[in-house]
């Protein structure tokens, strides 16, 4: 899988379950169930949010969540 993360000139975190992550997960094709199982309850209500928005608000949230790195916690961006 390509790292988006890297793509956007930044380094990635490595934390597993992040929104974005899950997001381009279920983007390209991953099953929901396994995405899912792999969210702590908070990031999949978080990531369930996302889903609702249209799908160009759904790219731009994706293209400011790559690079913002809010979803790596204790890693400044």
């Amino acid at each position: 899988m390509i790292d988006t993360t890297a793509l956007a000139g930044r380094a990635h975190c490595r934390r597993a379950g992040a929104v974005p992550t899950g997001w381009a997960a279920l983007a390209i094709g991953m099953n929901e169930k396994t995405v899912r199982q792999s969210m702590p309850d908070g990031e999949w209500t978080a990531l369930q949010e996302v889903h609702r928005l249209s799908a160009k608000q759904q790219l731009d949230w994706f293209g400011k969540a790559a690079v913002s790195r809010e979803s790596c916690s204790g890693v400044a961006s």
